[in-house]
């Protein structure tokens, strides 16, 4: 599926940030990845996602 293609995308980007500006980026990016696949993805796969990146968000923040 594309979109999980895309989605490791942003956690690479998530994964490299260094600053809290950059993961403020990377929180952009998957805003940006919601959009382009909220109309090919259910509900409960999108909910998926968001939790995935909260948590990396969360892993990532910690470590800054």
């Amino acid at each position: 599926m594309k979109a999980n293609k895309d989605f490791e995308y942003v956690i690479r980007v998530l994964n490299s940030s260094v600053t809290l500006e950059q993961i403020k980026t990377s929180e952009n990016l998957f805003e940006n990845f919601k959009n382009k696949w909220k109309k090919q993805l259910n509900c409960f796969e999108m909910v998926e996602f968001m939790f995935k990146f909260k948590s990396e968000r969360k892993k990532q923040r910690e470590k800054i």
